[in-house]
């Protein structure tokens, strides 16, 4: 790999993970209670959320809704008309409750599409009954694309600032963003001491990374459980990590196929992982400001 390759790449890691510390840094996300109105959502939303609520009653009720719904297709489908009949009533049902459970979202269910997919259901028509099937869809559709994601972050993903870490290295406890910080700094020391002539000190900082990327895995467990699970963190990951190792082993390690196997951890895993988590927390930081 090209060492301009690798540079680029380090350069955005540390720029993203700058971010998170800045925030945290200024007292952000893992300081002040997160209101739903600062992701954009009606503040009447947290009643039926955890911790305020004992489940999801929102997401529930809209798994609920969806069943109801689908199901309906599945009747048409089979030209089961009778049954796409009596299940359009409970979806009707469960729609209008739904409607109710947050007053700032009252314009977002409209009865007109749900009251003429009743009356093509009644017509017996086809053409008629798929049309209006569609049109109640996009109505789910438009509100799932405006909302989702806001709602996912609120309630769905935990702030990763507020994840703390055991740094093997210094020994003390910092925060997730500023770990990262650690991380990319014995990642880059690596090539950088390489491409200079010092190999000793190259291996220093493998050493440093490759303690600080064990550690890492357990940072998983914060917001994942211990149930077995296979991350970015996994075997896979550790023997690339441990290609490092062997590439400096050599007497003089090769600059080149250092810097291969450096960047086959960055993209394999860094870069994989930044990709999951990073627009999540980045979106929930932009929220909250």
């Amino acid at each position: 790999m090209r060492r301009s390759s690798l540079i680029n790449l380090t350069a955005m890691a540390a720029l993203a993970v700058a971010g998170a510390g800045a925030t945290a840094a200024t007292g952000g996300a893992a300081d002040a209670p997160i209101l739903a109105a600062s992701h954009g959502l009606p503040a009447s939303l947290d009643a039926l959320y955890p911790p305020l609520a004992e489940q999801p009653e929102y997401l529930v009720r809209m798994l609920g809704l969806n069943g109801h719904f689908v199901g309906i297709g599945i009747d048409l489908a089979q030209g089961e008309v009778e049954h796409a009949t009596a299940g359009f009533q409970a979806f009707r049902n469960a729609y209008l409750e739904l409607a109710g459970l947050v007053p700032e979202w009252r314009d977002r269910f409209p009865a007109d599409p749900v009251d003429a997919l009743g009356e093509a259901l009644a017509s017996g028509d086809p053409a008629r009954v798929g049309a209006a099937f569609g049109a109640v869809g996009a109505v789910c559709a438009g509100c799932h694309h405006q909302s989702m994601t806001a709602v996912a972050h609120r309630y769905h993903w935990p702030d990763a600032n507020a994840v703390t870490v055991v740094d093997p290295v210094s020994g003390s406890t910092v925060g997730h963003a500023e770990f990262m910080h650690q991380l990319d700094f014995s990642m880059t020391g690596i090539t950088h001491d390489v491409a200079q002539g010092q190999p000793e000190a190259a291996r220093a900082h493998y050493r440093d990374f490759r303690s600080r990327f064990e550690a890492l895995a357990g940072t998983c467990e914060d917001c994942h459980g211990t149930e077995e699970r296979f991350y970015f963190t996994d075997q896979g990951s550790m023997a690339r990590v441990e290609a490092i190792g062997a590439a400096l082993a050599a007497e003089p390690p090769d600059p080149a196929a250092v810097g291969a196997a450096v960047m086959e951890v960055g993209v394999s895993t860094c870069h994989r992982c930044h990709l999951v988590h990073v627009p999540a927390a980045f979106t929930k930081i932009a929220a909250q400001h």
